[in-house]
């Protein structure tokens, strides 16, 4: 499932809740002479109307009802000709469109003209809105009289084609109208003429949509894959649900028979819930607890004995089912999952976890058992913090299959990035009972569906903002996951058109059990991604040559009406629109500026996703080979300084080879990003996600997909940079590189751990979760509590002071400030240097600092010095006494004058503002002189219904920043409302969080105005930050004005709190603390290289030919061990492995690390993972006297020793690189001109 679970929601995200099952866009201008008013004088007299009774019953007919944003109700009976509407609250939210009737699948065809008529009363004074197709051919509005009907006629418009084969009567309140007015209302003899032909339409036939599923009546012995029992040879069964009522003492739901000491329900359509409507896909269901919906161990083959599964229905409601005062949903289903979200019921770190299903063949129909994360407080939100689908299958496919599911894997880079296996074909239909599972383990993902690996991914490359490099592989797989069991309904935006729902009565998605087992002998704590030999020396005859179609005036065309693209039937020198079903009035054009063509693409409803609206061109993809995509880019409208991505994609199981997120501009910029590709694909995407953004038109040209030379992924790479806030130090926080230590060294006997977790809390806030799975599994821990704050673990041997560095500093004179955290479980001391290094050694001591540690808490400790000249080649070095074991984080080594330059205004003069009623609906922002107002606010169901948007703005880590604001609320209101400053998409990250406000008439200004001020520290750098300011709380009902001006957004202080004052290093001389020895590291042995197989060669012409799609294949075989790398292969592979080389005859740097897993007192197993391969057992190095003396060749960091914890902790063993070739890895860079 793509799952966003948004704290807080945007503009972007909300354009999903405009129609439920329906994609409708608001008419810009209603009531201000968009279309003249028709009052027509008398009803009609003649036949040819439509049954809207028959319509109802043959599945043509929709009711949207927007209660959770606008307050609106009603109830709708049918009968014959005319449909009659008790409306409780036509809303409050200043949109028509909070209640549609709907009548589909009308036989609209092009070229064509109609006439449309209907009969329209009601009982007050009240408008409608009549509208054919979401194309616009007819568009009207109706001002009733209480009392009187009235004949609407109005002809299409000849020139506008059908998008949609719909007509609507939206019926909602109107701008003006009284709010949460109730009434009654009628619509009567509607019928539509062919002008062309003279004939009236008539109801469509009943859609037969109920497909096949499980008959219980029969024997299916011949497509049931059998249950292969309990016991897994090399595993222990953990947990298990049998669904078969057998549940002792365990607290079971009298009504359902779900046992809830293991699963827990969600309810409702997510606005409730997580505050994401749809739950993030524009579902169509609202999830309840009803026995209707769900239920365990009935008697389903009526033979008088319970039958031991697990029943999930989605059910169609007539009349509309509401919870908690959400939308009115035409669907009910039910979602289980083995976690409260306050309380863990069951989850796992790593396990075989499996079930035996049976799924619906009917449209509509999205069945998926899949996990996602205990916690999100250890690498953030969706979809950072990751996502594991078992499987996902679709109740109808465009190609007729009945037998098809996949596996995915879903985390972020910190764009959302997946991997799949792609639609798998099973031996017998979805609607037998198959069973689906993953074995996950650290660096390995297998998917298994009826115990035959059909997936395996062992190659993600998990990232968080502000990061300088990857997290430790396997992250964010490294932490516990619970279990999720539903079956959605699918409005197409998952399955397309193909899969859109319309079925009217139950169906049912049965489950025998869900098992989880895990390895009698436990799993190690963490893995090595090894990166493999497949680079192609024969890049440069591709040199210079364009793999993908050039954007002309003329090759830019529609994909489909809704749903995506059929990228098997492609033509590769085209280029396509594609929208998803909440974008259908998405438009494209080819214009041409400075000579160069761009496609235009218009945004005009932006959708929930960002890929609701994509421009989409294909090339051929081939393995081993380094690509640079490149494009110029603009916009125009609320597209402007919007942050959109593009990246390159299969379309068989979705996995992305490279992404690139880029803010829009006025004028046309320049963006690229390189990525080595790993597999062969043909008609391979490159796609622009432009959706869930904002509204307005994106410009893009000169495209070009060209296959480079590999060093240009290390060139990106080759000088060490400081971050945005000036901090040289990489991976301070040890999350980051092969065991979390990327970018770190160590002397001789010196050891460093990270464990991937820890059971003590060393601050009484430190970062945890609880693992049930480990109070009774192989690590056995009493209250299955992990903390995960990632502290280096040091020790040192005998008579050593442990020591660790950082090399490879490039540092300008300047002055520098050193923070880091120290805990230490006996009072100690540490010494903070910066040393020049001298080739393969330390070098001059700079400077040095010394203080005590005091024992038994974190201590922060700070350090400033002063550099009198550059050093090419600086090291920052913490030195330990003998006897220490401390545990070091959070290290910052600041230059006063080396962060990027700090944009002092960042939301100043050019801001824009846009208005957003909370559900997808544009309100208008009015701007007199230097005062914007939003008037006639209504408060909603939540607190940004109706919310004020900012434009896009960057906000750089390391600085506190000031947003102030002047404000004034008149009308109706409890003189409340509240505001945001967040990242717009992505995970939401908020810099300052929701914030309460309250009007104090005590502290107004002479004109009125009262004036907010807040003071915030950036922790990341992002350039899709945003102002929010919502209502929701504000109590308005309709009259409130809430006028703003003098919005800005401001640098306090660069640094933001990094001059935080801790305990002060005190400046030592070498005579007051002699300079250590020089640091010693081993060298690697030689091993003879091997020459990697060459794929077949990509298009040499610029225009490359249509190729055939490809073809769903078996997992790519094991890739053999790889050989030892030369300099230039290690160099250019340092990426992977964490580390930024410096340019000189060797590096210390360069590090692929040995995992040593204590199992127990006896036994030992190693572990290192090669890239889409299987994990390998590696041995340990080991160094003699006389290697350590060699001269430095390519080495690594120097071993440290065998951890002694009774934790499974990893010993890091610092060894030379091996096995790493030029192109190794899938990997991309961005370079943003």
């Amino acid at each position: 499932m793509k799952h966003k679970n948004y704290r807080y929601l945007s503009r972007g995200v909300l354009t999903a809740t405009l129609a439920g099952a329906m994609v409708l866009t608001p008419v810009a201008g209603i009531g201000v002479g968009l279309a003249p008013t028709v009052r027509a004088e008398e009803a009609a007299t003649a036949g040819g109307y439509l049954n809207l009774e028959q319509m109802k019953a043959n599945g043509h007919r929709e009711m949207y009802v927007g209660t959770d944003w606008s307050g609106a109700q009603l109830e709708l009976t049918e009968q014959d000709t005319g449909a009659h509407f008790e409306v409780k609250n036509f809303g409050w939210a200043n949109s028509e469109w909070a209640l549609q009737y709907v009548l589909n699948d009308l036989d609209l065809q092009a070229g064509v003209s109609y006439e449309v008529e209907a009969d329209i009363t009601a009982s007050c004074n009240k408008s409608v809105f009549v509208k054919l197709s979401d194309s616009g051919m007819i568009e009207s509005r109706v001002d009733l009289v209480a009392g009187e009907t009235y004949h609407f006629q109005a002809t299409s418009k000849p020139d506008v084609a059908p998008s949609t084969a719909k007509l609507f009567f939206a019926l909602g309140q109107f701008t003006g109208e009284e709010v949460s007015m109730a009434g009654a209302m009628d619509i009567n003899n509607v019928r539509i003429k062919n002008l062309t032909t003279g004939e009236y339409l008539t109801v469509p036939e009943k859609v037969v949509v109920e497909g096949s599923e499980y008959d219980f009546s029969k024997d299916n012995s011949d497509g049931d894959v059998a249950d292969p029992g309990t016991i897994k040879e090399g595993y222990d069964l953990i947990w298990a649900d049998e669904f078969d009522g057998n549940y002792g003492d365990a607290t079971v739901d009298a009504n359902t028979g779900l046992n809830l000491n293991n699963w827990a329900y969600q309810l409702g359509d997510g606005s409730t819930d997580c505050g994401n409507y749809g739950w993030g896909n524009n579902e169509l269901q609202a999830y309840t607890n009803r026995k209707q919906n769900v239920a365990v161990n009935e008697d389903l083959t009526g033979d008088g004995t319970p039958d031991g599964l697990l029943r999930i229905t989605a059910s169609r409601e007539d009349n509309g089912y509401v919870y908690a005062g959400e939308s009115a949903k035409n669907y009910t289903s039910a979602r289980l999952r083995s976690t409260t979200g306050e309380k863990a019921l069951f989850n796992t770190t790593y396990g075989y976890i499996e079930a035996r299903m049976s799924l619906p063949a009917t449209a509509g129909a999205w069945p998926a058992f899949w996990m996602l994360p205990e916690s999100t407080t250890i690498y953030g939100g969706w979809p950072v913090s990751g996502e594991i689908d078992i499987m996902e299958s679709c109740g109808a496919f465009a190609d007729g299959a009945k037998n098809k599911a996949a596996g995915t894997l879903h985390w972020g880079a910190p764009e959302h990035v997946y991997k799949g296996s792609g639609n798998v074909n099973l031996d017998s239909d979805t609607t037998y009972f198959h069973t689906y599972a993953v074995d996950w383990e650290p660096g390995k993902m297998v998917w298994y569906f009826d115990g035959k690996p059909v997936a395996t991914r062992t190659n993600w490359n998990g990232k968080i903002s502000g990061a300088t490099t990857d997290m430790s592989y396997d992250a964010p797989f490294d932490q516990p996951f619970y279990m999720l069991l539903n079956l959605a309904v699918d409005s197409g935006q998952f399955g397309g058109d193909a899969n859109k729902a319309q079925f009217m009565n139950d169906i049912n998605m049965y489950v025998d059990y869900v098992r989880v087992f895990q390895k009698s002998g436990g799993y190690p704590d963490s893995v090595v991604k090894v990166v493999d030999n497949n680079g192609n020396s024969d890049w440069a005859q591709f040199e210079g040559i364009n793999q993908i179609a050039e954007i002309t005036t003329s090759n830019v065309a529609k994909a489909s009406a809704g749903g995506g693209m059929d990228d098997s039937s492609a033509d590769a020198g085209m280029w396509y629109l594609s929208h998803q079903s909440d974008a259908t009035d998405a438009t494209f054009d080819t214009v041409e500026r400075d000579g160069n063509a761009y496609a235009k693409v218009g945004v005009k409803t932006a959708g929930g996703q960002d890929y609701s609206v994509q421009l989409i061109g294909h090339y051929n993809a081939k393995a081993g080979y380094v690509y640079r995509v490149s494009y110029d880019t603009f916009a125009d409208g609320g597209m402007v300084g919007k942050t959109v991505n593009c990246d390159s994609k299969e379309w068989h199981g979705w996995s992305t080879y490279g992404i690139q997120s880029f803010e829009l501009t006025e004028e046309p910029s320049h963006n690229s990003f390189l990525f080595e590709q790993g597999e062969d694909f043909d008609n391979c995407r490159i796609e622009f996600n432009v959706g869930a953004k904002g509204s307005g038109n994106v410009y893009i040209g000169n495209v070009k997909v060209e296959i480079v030379d590999p060093a240009e992924l290390q060139k990106e790479t080759d000088v060490r940079k400081p971050s945005t806030k000036g901090d040289f130090i990489y991976n301070g926080s040890f999350d980051q590189g092969n065991h979390h230590v990327g970018y770190w060294s160590t002397s001789e006997g010196t050891t460093l751990t990270v464990p991937r977790y820890t059971t003590t809390d060393l601050t009484g806030s430190d970062k945890h979760v609880v693992d049930v799975a480990s109070k009774s599994n192989y690590e056995q821990i009493e209250n299955g509590v992990k903390y995960y704050e990632r502290r280096a673990q040091i020790s040192g041997d005998g008579n050593v002071r442990p020591q660790v560095y950082q090399s490879g500093l490039v540092l300008p004179k300047d002055a520098y400030h050193l923070t880091f955290d120290l805990y230490s479980a006996k009072e100690t001391a540490v010494t903070a240097a910066v040393y020049e290094m001298d080739g393969d050694k330390l070098g001059k001591r700079v400077a040095a600092g010394r203080t005590t540690v005091s024992a038994g808490k974190v201590n922060t400790f700070t350090w400033g010095v002063t550099t009198t000249e550059d050093i090419a080649d600086a090291a920052v070095v913490f030195t330990f006494e003998k006897d220490a074991k401390v545990q070091l984080d959070n290290v910052s080594f600041i230059g006063a004058n080396q962060g990027a330059a700090v944009e002092a205004v960042p939301l100043g003069d050019k801001q824009t503002w846009g208005g957003d009623n909370g559900g997808g609906s544009k309100l208008d922002i009015v701007k007199d002189g230097d005062v914007y107002s939003l008037d006639n606010a209504v408060s909603g169901g939540a607190w940004y219904a109706p919310q004020i948007i900012s434009n896009d703005f960057t906000l750089m880590e390391g600085n506190r920043y000031r947003l102030s604001f002047r404000y004034k609320m008149e009308g109706d209101s409890n003189n409340r409302f509240d505001y945001i400053v967040q990242e717009n998409g992505g995970g939401w990250y908020a810099y300052q969080d929701v914030t309460e406000v309250h009007a104090d008439a005590a502290t107004v200004d002479g004109e009125g105005f009262n004036e907010e001020v807040v003071e915030f520290d950036a922790k990341k750098t992002l350039n899709n930050v945003h102002v929010v300011i919502g209502l929701g709380n504000s109590a308005a009902t309709g009259n409130l004005k809430f006028l703003y001006k003098d919005v800005k957004i401001e640098l306090v202080t660069a640094g933001g709190d990094e001059s935080t004052e801790g305990n002060r290093l005190e400046d030592v001389t070498d005579e007051e603390e002699p300079v250590e020895e020089p640091v010693k590291e081993p060298t690697e042995p030689e091993k003879e290289p091997s020459t990697p197989a060459q794929p077949s060669q990509p298009n040499q012409p610029s225009q490359p030919a249509t190729q055939a799609p490809a073809q769903n294949t078996a997992p790519a075989a094991t890739p053999a061990p790889a050989p030892a790398a030369t300099p230039a292969q290690a160099m250019a592979a340092q990426v992977n492995q964490g580390v930024t080389p410096v340019v000189r005859a060797a590096n210390r740097n360069n590090t692929t690390t040995t995992v040593t897993t204590q199992q127990d007192s006896d036994e030992e197993e190693e572990l290192s993972v090669e890239a889409d391969g299987e994990v390998e057992t590696a041995e340990v190095s080991t160094t003699t006297a006389e290697e350590a003396a060699a001269p430095l060749q390519n080495t690594a960091l120097e071993s440290p020793k065998e951890s002694k914890s009774a934790l499974p902790i990893v010993a890091v063993v610092l060894v030379a690189v091996a096995g790493v070739g030029i192109a190794g890895f899938i990997r991309f860079r961005n370079v943003v001109k």
